[in-house]
């Protein structure tokens, strides 16, 4: 927390902690119906949960040596994400409460802007030119084409596992899929269909569309990391 000036990640920690108590006071203005307390600390603690989001996707953003990361859609991913989920569990449960038509509505929007913009980032790391290659982290490309011809070593290591991780193409791409439809595409599908049957059938299909969501935001996490490719991978593959 103390590093806040240089670090996003105690950014990060710092605005998570100053959102906790005005969402308490929220939760608790909403419970006892006190609207004067809970509409100002709703404010604050929505301030403060974009703050936090904004931070969390600036510490995967500022690191220049993962190009997957030091993406300019990478900030917008995590808060229109944030908001997604959070709008699918809001509908979930305000359709228990007996309103859950306006976050059903933002869960819609979210969800479709969610969609093209992860359609945007995936079509832009594989397409977007390496940000080095071997012969510029070599500072011999002016030789000609640089490729090892011995591994480093004969074991895999820390930055083999954590820096390098490779998922065949072919499985990325019906990963990939899965998050368009299962999370995206079919909780928007459940909202609509929910905004127009309401009543109970509004509250099953709107847990069934955030149990959807958020099983597919789990595997879009899990592809984040896995894309992630680290310039120190150019000295044991070349690629």
């Amino acid at each position: 927390v103390s590093q806040w000036r240089s670090s996003w990640l105690s950014r990060e920690g710092v605005a998570a902690l100053l959102t906790y108590l005005p969402a308490v006071l929220f939760g608790i203005g909403l419970l006892g119906e006190i609207s004067a307390l809970a509409l100002p600390m709703g404010l604050l603690a929505a301030a403060g949960a974009v703050a936090t989001v904004y931070s969390t996707g600036m510490i995967y953003a500022s690191l220049k040596p993962i190009r997957q990361w030091h993406h300019p859609l990478v900030v917008p991913g995590y808060l229109v994400l944030a908001a997604f989920s959070g709008a699918v569990l809001l509908a979930m449960l305000g359709a228990f409460w007996g309103d859950g038509a306006v976050p059903a509505v933002l869960a819609l929007l979210t969800g479709a802007g969610g969609f093209l913009l992860k359609t945007a980032y995936w079509r832009g790391i594989d397409t977007a030119p390496p940000k080095a290659t071997a012969e510029s982290a070599t500072g011999l490309g002016r030789i000609g084409k640089v490729r090892p011809l011995d591994p480093p070593h004969t074991q895999t290591n820390y930055l083999l596992r954590e820096m390098g991780f490779r998922i065949a193409r072919k499985h990325a791409a019906k990963l990939r899929r899965i998050v368009l439809t299962a999370g995206f595409g079919l909780p928007m599908l459940l909202a609509l269909v929910a905004l127009l049957a309401g009543g109970p059938a509004a509250m099953a299909l709107l847990t069934l569309g955030a149990i959807l969501a958020l099983g597919g935001l789990l595997v879009e996490r899990w592809l984040m990391f896995a894309e992630a490719t680290h310039t120190v991978t150019l000295y044991y593959t070349g690629t």
